[in-house]
């Protein structure tokens, strides 16, 4: 049991590596120019992480994708919150990430 943990983390690590590398490249090339802090890369990568890395300009997440592309930061927290999955029995878990998220974008850099 404890070889089949220590495999399912180690692929959790290359799952999570690979989008991390996937994501910075996208928005490093294209959105995330004008704020660079890690706490709004690392938000991103939650994200990024719970919904798919190629999340940025696919057709289900076009508001995520204006709002990121316009740097319009002053509705990121809205946008992040739509993405919860509303009348299901998951989504009091996921609106709290997004809010977590939310904050964590938004967190100033010291």
């Amino acid at each position: 049991m404890e070889q089949t943990s220590r495999r399912t983390c180690f692929l959790d690590l290359l799952y999570l590596i690979f989008n991390y590398n996937h994501l910075l490249t996208r928005f490093n090339e294209n959105t995330l120019l004008g704020r660079t802090q890690p706490s709004s890369k690392g938000a991103l990568l939650s994200f990024g992480y719970n919904l798919g890395s190629k999340f940025y300009g696919a057709s289900n997440f076009e508001s995520m994708t204006r709002v990121l592309k316009n740097r319009d930061w002053a509705n990121i927290r809205e946008t992040f919150i739509k993405y919860r999955n509303p009348g299901s029995n998951v989504e009091q878990g996921l609106r709290k990430r997004r809010e977590a998220e939310a904050d964590l974008f938004l967190k100033p850099h010291p």
